[in-house]
């Protein structure tokens, strides 16, 4: 499971762990979870590319609820 944390006020997001969705190499689950969060770290944080990625990853977060948990 992938855990993902959300600061809304230092615009930060973290995650940690594996999604289990398939074996690590194919697991199209964390890859689209780390292509987000990758992507972000190249941009200047704004809020407005930050709540895109909030909801992005709040999507996948419903799609694959055994595989990727926001923190609340």
């Amino acid at each position: 499971m992938i855990s993902i944390l959300f600061d809304d006020e230092s615009l930060e997001i973290k995650a940690k762990g594996h999604a289990g969705y398939s074996i690590k190499g194919y697991d199209i689950v964390c890859a689209g979870v780390s292509s987000l969060i990758e992507n972000y770290k190249l941009y200047e944080k704004n809020k407005d590319v930050y709540d895109f990625l909030k909801f992005s990853l709040c999507n996948l977060e419903e799609s694959y609820p055994n595989n990727v948990e926001i923190i609340r």
